[in-house]
């Protein structure tokens, strides 16, 4: 998989792998408003709500997807600088554990803000079989579930990162903060893969000893650091309302070559990121069902992932910080005649938050008692996705991605 270069003369959202000009976007943009007309019916034309809709779209950028991308890039430096100095420490020979506690908090730090993103995979963040201008950065960033272990500390052995182009060309589970997780919080001098691999079976790994393994970890991953770092950044300026042209595209459908035709459209495709919360929160993490199938399996940070990823389901219901700050979905199903459901929809998200914040321990420490453990807040998540995928949906004239909507379970 090739990433995408951030920088002013390659936008963020013009995927290398397929490039789109902002006239074939607008051609596929207008093929998905048939196929969305033909499901979504009277929604496809102004109702008399899409000034309500527009003001929906400006508040999501405005107050959800350009401050949560910000945080995410101020926090990747944070992280990039703190990775740098464990690195740093390691080389000269000094005591290293307070730079790598430090880069560990960072990490931490990064990954809340990276978690509540996850519900925004909106434009270039997006998966570009899916979403309109999506690039695939989200996985640039982060990859999980495409990930693995034994393939990073294959490339520590090997010291791939130090190639330059290694973060253009190598594959997205060797690079992004589910690499720095396992290099940042792995402990002792045992790797992630089988006996049969060749760093085990030809002795390179072994090789290395305890200081040569602690000073390639902290390199690779204060590399590995500065790449995140630098993609966060190239994603947050393509969503800053000042400068920005995705911004505008989002907020101005119809207008200036924006790829989407109409509010109805454009705020179908804010709509289908909700449904992350289905896919991947429902039916992967708090499917888990023993401690090695969690999703942070080095740093123990999966319960807190999936509070954050209700937290952004949140903010991208309210488009905003809160109800009153935003004006969101809820407000639009109040203005369509749906105060209850809008009412039964905050409800249910604030319960599927209680449900997780009540698993005793981490999921780890749950599940290692109890295999099932994760099974009632997986049931009060279900509660959610039942609610938008069906009388949400169908209040708002909206759909859920094709993947999602066909997920009756």
């Amino acid at each position: 998989m090739t990433r995408i270069a951030p920088d002013a003369a390659t936008p963020l959202y013009v995927s290398v792998r397929r490039r789109r000009s902002v006239a074939a976007l607008a051609l596929a943009s207008a093929a998905g408003a048939i196929a969305w007309a033909c499901i979504a019916g009277p929604g496809s034309q102004d109702d008399g709500h899409d000034t309500l809709r527009l003001e929906i779209l400006a508040s999501a950028v405005d107050h959800v997807i350009a401050p949560t991308l910000q945080d995410l890039d101020a926090r990747a430096a944070a992280l990039r600088d703190a990775a740098a100095a464990w690195s740093t420490a390691v080389e000269s020979g000094t005591d290293p554990t307070a730079e790598r506690e430090s880069a560990r908090a960072a990490w931490r730090a990064a990954m809340d803000a990276l978690q509540r993103a996850e519900m925004l995979q909106v434009g270039p963040a997006g998966s570009s079989a899916f979403v309109t201008g999506g690039a695939d950065v989200r996985d640039e960033i982060y990859s999980w579930p495409t990930v693995d272990a034994c393939r990073v500390d294959e490339e520590l052995t090997a010291e791939g990162w130090l190639a330059p182009s290694f973060f253009t060309d190598a594959l997205v589970n060797v690079r992004g903060l589910a690499a720095v997780e396992r290099l940042l919080f792995a402990e002792g001098d045992a790797n992630a893969c089988g006996a049969e691999e060749p760093i085990n079976q030809d002795g390179s790994w072994s090789a290395l000893g305890a200081a040569e393994l602690e000073r390639r970890r902290a390199a690779y991953a204060a590399a590995a650091a500065a790449n995140v770092s630098e993609v966060a950044h190239a994603l947050a300026v393509a969503w800053s309302p000042a400068t920005a042209e995705f911004a505008t595209w989002l907020t101005r459908p119809g207008e200036g070559g924006s790829p989407y035709e109409s509010p109805p459209e454009a705020l179908d495709e804010l709509f289908g990121a909700s449904m992350y919360v289905d896919s991947t929160v429902k039916d992967r993490k708090l499917a888990a069902t023993t401690a090695a199938s969690v999703e942070s399996l080095w740093a123990g940070r999966s319960k807190e992932h999936v509070l954050a990823n209700l937290q952004g389901l949140q903010a991208l219901i309210w488009a905003g910080a809160s109800a009153e700050e935003g004006t969101g979905f809820d407000d639009l199903l109040v203005a369509l005649g749906e105060p209850a459901l809008a009412m039964e929809l905050t409800a249910a998200i604030d319960d599927a938050i209680e449900a997780v914040t009540a698993i005793d321990g981490s999921f780890e420490q749950a599940l290692a008692a109890d295999p099932a453990a994760l099974a009632g807040a997986q049931a009060a998540v279900q509660v959610v996705t039942d609610l938008l995928k069906g009388p949400v949906a169908t209040a708002l004239r909206l759909r859920p991605p094709g993947e999602a909507a066909g997920d009756a379970d």
